[in-house]
């Protein structure tokens, strides 16, 4: 087919054709050697010129001012003094002369032998009230001494004190009994003062070189009995 379109075109017209595109070729030949140029020249111009240089500033030169010089300063050395001569006095020491000292003998002391220490009861103080001074000598006669602190008023009080009278006559004179009233332990202090008495009937059981024995409420006779039989044997 392109056989035929080109044969139909005139033979001036392909001529003309080939005419322009030739010129176009050359021109675009042309065009860049002409670029290539003016680049290359324009690097050679950039690369020659040289290098803009800095104006130089010319400052007056102001005159030069005298110096101004101190004197040199003189120090004076401060007179030296000359050492005081130096008076040793010299003493004459006292030798007092000794005593001869005298070694007094001394006698060994002798030990005194020491008895066996008797431990006894401690007694009441002299002042004590009659109740009190009774009760003591009833002890010193190796009897046993039955206090009950009680209310005459009470049931089981005079329940006890009926007890400890039938105790007593059974005994055989070797207990007696003391009754008393709150109000009236303070008369049997040295016996009391020991024990904690906070009720009524309070039964106290006192026996010689014995601590004392404390029983409350309700006691029967033969719990009195078996108290004083401790008591007596020393123990509570």
């Amino acid at each position: 087919m392109s056989s035929i379109s080109l044969a139909r075109i005139p033979r001036r017209v392909q001529v003309l054709v080939v005419v322009v595109l030739l010129l176009a070729v050359l021109w675009v030949v042309v065009l860049h050697k002409v670029v290539n140029s003016s680049s290359s020249s324009e690097t050679g111009t950039v690369a020659a010129r040289p290098k803009p240089v800095a104006p130089t500033v010319h400052h007056p030169v102001l005159p030069a001012r005298p110096s101004r010089t101190l004197p040199p300063r003189t120090v004076k050395a401060a007179p030296r003094t000359q050492p005081l001569p130096r008076t040793s006095v010299h003493k004459p020491v006292a030798v007092l002369p000794r005593t001869p000292t005298r070694v007094v003998p001394v006698a060994p002391r002798r030990a005194v032998p020491v008895g066996p220490v008797k431990r006894t009861q401690p007694k009441p103080a002299a002042t004590t009230s009659p109740a009190a001074q009774a009760v003591e000598r009833e002890l010193g006669e190796g009897k046993t001494v039955l206090l009950l602190v009680y209310d005459p008023e009470g049931t089981t009080d005079r329940f006890d004190a009926a007890e400890l009278n039938g105790v007593a006559a059974r005994m055989h004179g070797t207990v007696a009994v003391h009754l008393l009233t709150p109000a009236e332990i303070a008369a049997y202090a040295p016996y009391t003062a020991k024990a904690l008495i906070t009720e009524t009937p309070t039964v106290l059981v006192l026996a010689p070189n014995a601590k004392p024995s404390v029983l409350t409420g309700f006691v029967e006779a033969p719990v009195l009995e078996e108290a004083v039989a401790l008591a007596r044997q020393g123990r509570q």
